[in-house]
């Protein structure tokens, strides 16, 4: 009951003070855009505009026949200039922001004007859009992770997806289950996510300590590389007991709940490029830092 107690309570607190899911991607109850493409990539502005004032008046199929010509006579990628600059399929996700931005913004069956990315100058043509549900996709992607995953492994992620969010209580207990000891009661963070904490290092001589953020997702996010669906999530932090600061050392996405199938995507940003924050009262940052370090230490300065 003591648990169980302390566990009400302290979904009740108001967390975090970090965004813990990216923007701009997509949710599983959104769609998956999609695009047949093709493109012609030209060294210079001045050669790709040259190539596109060629095209002017042509229409339909003319239009379509002289892409694919001028693709196959003066694209610069190796990849695609022999298939007439064909490159299948494409989701959003996938190529670099300019291309994609000025992609999914064009009408079917027209060319786009000169378009810069870091690899060059682009024409665009599309023939047609699809939209997929991304819950598709993520069903899809995870059905292969069971089929190709071990015995106990197997075992573990489909009692994880059994979870339903929704059911609070049932959910909040069945992942503490799945994630062992170590971890503190759950908190439910400003987006209505779960998050648990885990002091992974206490503080040594010099003030400094780590604690391990788990958040599980209330909707799977799509990440593109790979092209599947992210339900849980794990933060380390490295801490700083002395200046009461925070700093973010890793970001690891997983594929199922309670940190278990796939890793998808790992970002370790180095040293120098780690920024310290000051906690700021009833924050995560506060939070973690009273959970590992406890009372206040006195500064260097005394």
């Amino acid at each position: 009951m003591k648990r169980v107690l302390l566990t009400l309570v302290a979904l009740h607190l108001v967390t975090p003070a970090f965004s813990l899911t990216p923007l701009g991607e997509k949710e599983d109850g959104d769609q998956l855009r999609e695009a047949q493409t093709y493109h012609v990539m030209f060294a210079s502005e001045t050669d790709a505009a040259a190539a596109r004032a060629t095209l002017d008046g042509k229409q339909g199929a003319n239009l379509f026949a002289e892409f694919h010509r001028l693709a196959r006579a003066r694209s610069k990628d190796p990849g695609s200039a022999s298939r007439g600059g064909d490159l299948g399929m494409v989701r959003e996700g996938e190529m670099v922001r300019p291309f994609e931005t000025a992609l999914f913004a064009l009408p079917i069956n027209t060319v786009s004007q000169p378009i810069k990315t870091p690899f060059g100058w682009h024409l665009i043509y599309v023939s047609y859009f699809r939209e997929t549900p991304v819950r598709e996709v993520c069903e899809q992607s995870l059905g292969d992770t069971i089929r190709k995953a071990k015995p106990d492994e197997r075992s573990s992620l489909r009692a994880s997806l059994a979870l339903v969010p929704e059911s609070d209580n049932a959910f909040m207990e069945g992942i503490t289950r799945l994630l062992g000891d170590g971890w503190g009661a759950p908190l439910r963070g400003q987006t209505g996510n779960l998050v648990f904490m885990r002091v992974t290092d206490r503080p040594d001589a010099t003030g400094a300590a780590a604690v391990t953020v788990h958040t599980e997702l209330r909707s799977a996010v799509l990440s593109s590389a790979p092209l599947a669906c992210r339900r849980s999530e794990r933060l380390e932090f490295s801490l700083d007991c002395r200046a009461r600061t925070v700093a973010l050392v890793a970001h690891i996405g997983f594929e199922g709940r309670a940190g278990l199938g796939r890793r998808l995507g790992e970002n370790r940003p180095s040293r120098a490029q780690r920024a310290p924050e000051r906690a700021s009262p009833n924050t995560l940052a506060d939070q973690m830092l009273n959970a590992a370090c406890g009372v206040e230490l006195p500064s260097s300065a005394g």
